[in-house]
């Protein structure tokens, strides 16, 4: 009996454990309203990787929204769970009821932006221009409106050429306060034997160095 005690204790600490996953989401000076970028900052749990060579600080990491119909108050706590797509909220492209699984153009576009490597994007002064198109350029490959652009047509050319296979590493984190589901944003964790994280590492100090 005392066995089944402690097994259910345990448990339970997990589940207290698995529910304490929370980060801080604002805007910032590239943001535009009401789409991205906007910067992550983890607070508890693993919410991806952080200061990869697209970021602003080594301790927090770039993100975009792949729902137009939900919102969020920049500053604020939230709970997250990573997924593959978005959960509730999204305007099209469900696969199964309230479940919106991400593109493998998202998937290429949102390495590539957070690697420091992507074709188009200005890093430097005009940053906020290029922000704001691949915003546009991730809701329209997730049926959430958006702009057929450049790099629509940049991420849509590299897997119609085998460039780029399936979603990676990037994922989704699906955001809630209590009750209440919030805009869901983009991710990039780390998986065995792909050298993302050595990429990443790599990309980060050449761009400090």
């Amino acid at each position: 009996m005392r066995q089944v005690a402690f097994a259910v204790v345990a448990i339970a600490g997990l589940a207290a454990s698995a529910q304490a996953q929370t980060l801080k989401l604002s805007t910032n000076v590239f943001s535009n309203n009401p789409g991205g970028e906007f910067t992550i900052t983890p607070l508890t749990g693993f919410a991806g990787l952080t200061g990869l060579a697209g970021d602003l600080a080594p301790s927090t990491f770039e993100t975009f929204c792949i729902e137009r119909s939900e919102n969020f108050q920049s500053g604020q706590t939230f709970d997250f769970a990573i997924n593959t797509g978005a959960v509730n909220g999204g305007n099209g492209g469900q696969t199964s009821p309230n479940f919106d699984p991400i593109s493998p153009e998202t998937a290429f576009l949102y390495t590539n932006f957070r690697l420091g490597t992507l074709v188009g994007f200005d890093y430097g002064a005009g940053r906020k221009a290029s922000a704001d198109a691949l915003q546009d350029a991730f809701w329209f490959l997730e049926d959430e409106g958006g702009a057929n652009n450049a790099f629509v047509a940049l991420a849509k050319a590299a897997v119609t050429n085998g460039q780029w296979v399936g979603i990676g590493d990037v994922r989704v984190l699906n955001l809630t306060q209590g009750t209440t589901r919030r805009q869901d944003q983009l991710t990039i964790i780390p998986a065995p034997a792909t050298g993302l994280v050595l990429l990443g590492l790599a990309f980060t100090r050449r761009r400090r160095a």
